[in-house]
């Protein structure tokens, strides 16, 4: 990114040495087997090493990283998942993540970690998952501004897709399109 700043008659372009988002496979593991899964994330796969994470975490706040992305497989499986996200969060950096999997909201785990995220992007496939994201959330009264579904463009058909906007739309959750 480039950073503009317009004081005066002076312009001042100045470059980041360091990233501002910072991408973070945190698993390679998944029991979903989507067919849309660009990461070929299985039941095979493994868990970041959790104290590669925690340095990782220090490293980047110490550089002005200001968000990362957390990713995987399926993020919520990493045995230190809650942890990592309190990692970032203490050292003021943001914390979003991708999932699949809404258990964690179902039982209540998102109360101790609420704070500590900017937000999570639920990855779909069809109206369905939304409509089914939408009665999680707002049956536990989870944050909607916390809340994203994506999509991987190029997978349903053009109508179909026109039913998940509408869906979003209805709802007010933001599309994303990857």
């Amino acid at each position: 990114k480039l950073r503009l700043s317009l004081t005066g008659n002076n312009v001042t372009y100045t470059k980041s040495t360091w990233p501002e988002l910072v991408d973070i496979s945190i698993t390679d593991y998944c029991e979903t087997n989507c067919a849309f899964c660009y990461r070929g994330s299985t039941t095979e796969g493994k868990h970041a090493s959790y104290e590669f994470i925690y340095e990782l975490a220090y490293m980047l706040s110490a550089r002005g990283v200001f968000e990362v992305a957390l990713g995987g497989g399926e993020t919520t499986s990493h045995p230190k998942f809650k942890e990592i996200i309190q990692d970032f969060a203490s050292r003021d950096v943001i914390v979003n993540f991708t999932t699949r999997d809404l258990s964690w909201i179902r039982n209540l785990s998102w109360v101790k970690i609420i704070d500590s995220i900017g937000a999570f992007a639920y990855s779909i496939d069809g109206v369905k998952n939304i409509e089914e994201l939408h009665k999680v959330i707002t049956a536990v009264s989870f944050p909607k501004n916390k809340v994203t579904v994506q999509l991987i463009m190029g997978t349903v058909t053009q109508s179909h897709f026109v039913k998940i906007l509408s869906k979003c739309y209805e709802y007010r959750i933001p599309l994303t399109l990857l």
